[in-house]
């Protein structure tokens, strides 16, 4: 029997992670079946299968610490196996087969590998490679057998025999050294270009396996003999360790990270040196401190593209402060320091005609939210990735106005941080590490715009997801791109709608391609919507391009002149955008009953109606217990809510996400509650609680795995997640006795930390065939440190469907806190709609409030 055939798939996966490797040799046994069918699923080649199988289980080693639940090793892995079968089909497709290039490959091919090839590190190296790979590399290196040979020794085709042995260089170079190490480098050049690969870690969404990449380049730098070059290395490492590791940041490491920056001139370390500091502080302080302090340093030191830094926000500083004669100057200054390949040299551009339109318009704007950035890419394998977005907004009321559709680049780059996949075919399809599908979905669209019809265009669609179910919106973007133009048309799609921009303008100078990058190209845009009451406006500048980086200069600009009252979509925006004024710092409660009783006429779709239903009591019930709005009120509000979520049902486990801050509003005042026995109303987050917690509203799996451990993180902060699931339950509510529930106990540590402490502590979820939650007990301690239960029950319900938390259009399930002391009453409604784009949409009304006591 192996060693640890016995032990359950969790117990393996937390013993890998502490570093015994045997436990994951066992989860490879295990599945590679399973791993191995799933990708010949997509491939249909057995040879394909196979690499993408091996590559699978090595990824999955890599990124371990990414899998939120332990249990799900297997179908997590398999599906990276069909992911990667996926692009193995685009990548390979238009190969000529391997088989026909004969026996030309020999064992000097390799320089690299050859001056390893008797030392033990390249021996270690190839143990850890995957058996048929490690076979034929040992084969070829260690016994000096030709492609030929090895073919006749193993009776496999001479193609496979060269797949497997180039598959086996690049795993060891990249193990071994840098991908574009060269033999004739020195050590120093060899580590310099690992130090510059771990850099390219910024151009994935999130940074799972980060950590031992950067304690063994780490290492490498250290080992170095002390030199300037060494402190320059060791600046960038520790910096990106400072940004990734979780527990990395203190003032000793910052401290460290400033020596290494200043001992080997490290200008890009230093940029983030000084804009760390510069974040202790605002307004008069921070001027004082960057104009006497940091400024001076920078000067005297020599660090130009910090200097740049500083002086442009230096310049935002002043305009905040109206004295807009400071705020040019401070722009044009960093014109005269930085070379236009700078991001703020371009950031400084798009300020200038930002600040320059805002003394010019915008007075009559009831809301606007307008923005200027660089766009900088970085050009890897002669293609532009998206590296980094430095800017700022200006806003005025104008918080719940929607921008997605104005950073078309940064939106088109999800994936991968790549705008299309060069020689790729409609129908292609490209999935990230992190989730992000990109699809080359057809390339004969015509796109009309307010220049012109463009015929022939490209489209490429992303499917955002998000690292995890819980870190983002759902969004789909589309970009349209002509070639010889660039993009024409960017839209993006939300179960709540669809917003767009088109090409209202353009100059192209040079360049060629779908999105033709050449200094003094210029792109204008509009938003596809723009009517009397709203307008959108995007321009994109080339300040820069060569064969490093491209640099472009943007602006935006997004207000609103007015509401339509004609528009139902309008009277809703109206009640979340404005029910709320910042008065002398200060936020009141500003009238927005108009909106309301106009939203209620014009609701005339279910969505509509239950969207209005629930909005309208919400925001009903926040002006009459507000004591200054309402004197005469009779209860006080504390804890009320509006929310939107798409609710989504994928493979046995379903999901909520939110819709975005557009359409959310909320008033409470918790103080009170903390001390006066109404805790419980905290608790009227049951959706999002559990959610939270576990990733999901409910997962199949919970029928079967009965106990799990998760690792979890609430805003940055890490927690722990007991579950423990039973079923043959039977709870009777208002709404009905409920028998065969399950019952999902939760144990949730470390989210007090939040700030979000109802997200916390023992609670236990019942779920009922056919209805979904039926009970929800949260258990914490009152005030005189007793435990004790805060109870919600299923009072109503509408609709039924399969599973234990169905999820159709038309549902309604309303709760109620029960046993609530003091004078306190809470609720949560939850009603699901068709929503105006695509998928179900969740609404939610929360309430929180307490009865005033007579005199």
């Amino acid at each position: 029997m192996r060693k640890y055939s016995e032990h359950t798939d969790d117990i393996l996966v937390t013993l890998t992670l502490a570093g015994n490797q045997c436990a994951y040799e066992e989860l490879v046994i295990r599945y590679q079946k399973r791993v191995l069918a799933a990708a010949f699923a997509v491939t249909h080649n057995n040879y394909m299968a196979e690499d993408a199988a091996q590559d699978a289980f090595v990824t999955g080693w890599m990124k371990l610490d990414m899998l939120n639940d332990p249990t799900k090793f297997c179908p997590w892995v398999c599906k990276i196996a069909r992911n990667l079968a996926k692009n193995m089909l685009v990548r390979f497709r238009d190969f000529i087969p391997l088989e026909s290039l004969g026996d030309t490959l020999v064992r000097e091919t390799d320089p690299v590998l050859e001056s390893f090839e008797e030392k033990e590190v390249l021996k270690s190296s190839v143990e850890r490679l995957p058996e048929k790979v490690r076979r034929i590399i040992h084969l070829h290196y260690f016994e000096g057998l030709s492609i030929s040979e090895i073919a006749a020794k193993l009776m496999i085709p001479v193609g496979t025999v060269k797949w497997q042995l180039s598959d086996g260089r690049q795993r060891l170079r990249k193990e071994l050294c840098a991908m574009n190490e060269k033999d004739t480098d020195t050590l120093v050049q060899k580590v310099m270009k690992k130090v510059e690969e771990m850099k390219l870690w910024r151009l994935r969404s999130n940074t799972s396996g980060f950590e031992k990449v950067y304690g063994d380049v780490l290492a490498d730098v250290e080992n170095l003999p002390e030199s300037s070059a060494k402190a320059h290395a060791l600046a960038d490492v520790l910096m990106h360790g400072w940004w990734w590791i979780p527990g990395e940041k203190n003032d000793e490491l910052f401290a460290r990270i400033k020596k290494a920056a200043m001992d080997g001139h490290n200008d890009e370390v230093m940029e983030f040196i000084v804009g760390t500091e510069d974040e202790k502080l605002s307004g008069d302080d921070l001027i004082e401190f960057v104009t006497g302090t940091q400024i001076p340093f920078l000067e005297k030191h020599g660090f130009p593209k910090s200097l740049g830094r500083e002086w442009f926000w230096l310049g935002h500083e002043y305009f905040k402060k109206d004295d807009a004669e400071a705020g040019f100057a401070a722009y044009n200054k960093v014109l005269e320091i930085l070379e236009p390949s700078d991001a703020y040299y371009a950031n400084a551009l798009s300020a200038i005609e930002l600040e320059r339109l805002m003394a010019d318009g915008f007075k009559d704007s009831r809301e606007y939210h307008n923005g200027c950035t660089a766009e900088y890419f970085r050009i890897i394998d002669g293609e532009p990735r998206f590296w980094s977005e430095p800017g700022y907004r200006n806003v005025k009321n104008g918080w719940k106005l929607d921008c997605t559709h104005l950073a078309p680049l940064y939106y088109s780059t999800r994936c991968d941080c790549r705008f299309f996949v060069k020689g790729a075919k409609v129908g292609d399809s490209f999935t990230s590490p992190e989730g992000v599908v990109l699809n080359f979905t057809a390339n004969d669209v015509t796109v009309t715009t307010p220049c012109g019809v463009f015929d022939g265009c490209e489209l490429w669609e992303i499917h955002d997801r998000g690292p995890s179910h819980t870190d983002a919106t759902f969004y789909d973007f589309k970009t349209y791109y002509k070639d010889g133009v660039g993009i024409v048309k960017f839209e993006v799609s939300r179960s709540v709608g669809v917003s767009a921009i088109v090409l209202k303008d353009y100059t192209i100078v040079g360049g060629d391609g779908l999105f033709p990058l050449h200094k003094g190209n210029t792109w204008e845009y509009v938003g596809q919507d723009n009517d009397e009451y709203k307008r959108s406006y995007k321009k994109f500048s080339v300040v820069h391009a060569d064969d490093k980086c491209v640099n472009i200069s943007a602006y935006s600009t997004n207000e609103r002149m007015g509401y339509n009252e004609d528009s139902w979509d309008d009277m809703v925006l109206q009640m979340a955008g404005e029910y709320i004024r910042e008065i002398d710092d200060n936020e009141k409660l500003s009238d927005v009953s108009h909106a309301t009783e106009r939203a209620k006429a014009l609701a005339d779709t279910p969505y509509r109606r239950a969207y209005t239903e629930l909005a309208c009591d919400v925001m009903e019930r926040i002006f009459t217990t507000d004591a200054e709005y309402n004197p005469a009120r009779t209860h006080s509000g504390h804890w009320n809510f509006f929310d939107l979520y798409e609710m989504v049902c994928d493979g046995g486990r379903v999901f909520m996400e939110n819709v975005g801050i557009v359409n959310h509003f909320e008033w409470k005042n918790a103080a009170y509650v903390w001390q006066n026995g109404g805790w419980p109303i905290m608790f009227n987050m049951m959706y999002e609680a559990i959610h939270y917690a576990t990733d999901c509203l409910w997962d199949d799996e919970w029928l079967e795995v009965r106990e799990y451990h998760l690792e979890k993180k609430m805003y940055n902060f890490p927690g722990t997640v007991n579950i423990s699931v039973t079923d043959g339950e039977t709870v009777v509510t208002p709404a009905g006795e409920f028998t065969n529930c399950v019952k999902v106990a939760l144990d949730i540590k470390g989210f007090e930390k939040s700030g979000c402490p109802q997200f916390g502590g023992l609670k236990d979820y019942y779920f009922a065939p056919g209805i979904g939650i039926v009970r929800c007990d949260n258990h914490y301690y009152n005030d005189d440190m007793v435990l004790v239960t805060g109870r919600y029950d299923l009072t109503h319900y509408e609709g039924t469907g399969d599973g234990y938390m169905p999820i159709q259009a038309g549902m309604k399930r309303y709760y109620d806190a029960v046993d609530l002391v003091n004078g306190f009453t809470a609720w949560s409604k939850y009603a699901i709609e068709e929503g105006p784009g695509s998928g179900l949409i969740c609404m939610e009304n929360l309430c929180g409030i307490r009865e005033i006591p007579k005199e």
